[in-house]
């Protein structure tokens, strides 16, 4: 069983996140152990990622997605670090 913490910081309508705006998600597993902690740095429309954005999925904020995002997707051009390496440049289709 896995339970989501959110915190969220940013422009709303009605009760939504929509506009510029930051979303923390700590993700954890049994025993409590946190598994997996998000943040991502962007745009929103109507509570999903929509727009140019960054995605960190590490603590230290090393390795992330810098690319545009629709419906909660990476779409379209961006960047790809692993421990603030490039590991990719190009284009994304809905992942």
């Amino acid at each position: 069983m896995k339970k989501e913490k959110y915190i969220y910081v940013g422009e709303l309508l009605n009760y939504s996140p929509n506009g510029k705006g930051i979303l923390y998600q700590s993700i954890k597993y049994k025993g409590n152990k946190i598994k997996n902690r998000l943040k991502y740095c962007g745009d929103f429309v109507q509570g999903k990622y929509q727009g140019k954005g960054i995605l960190y999925f590490d603590y230290k904020e090393k390795s992330y997605y810098e690319v545009e995002f629709n419906d909660n997707k990476r779409h379209g051009y961006g960047k790809y670090y692993l421990k603030n390496i490039l590991k990719y440049e190009g284009e994304f289709m809905g992942k």
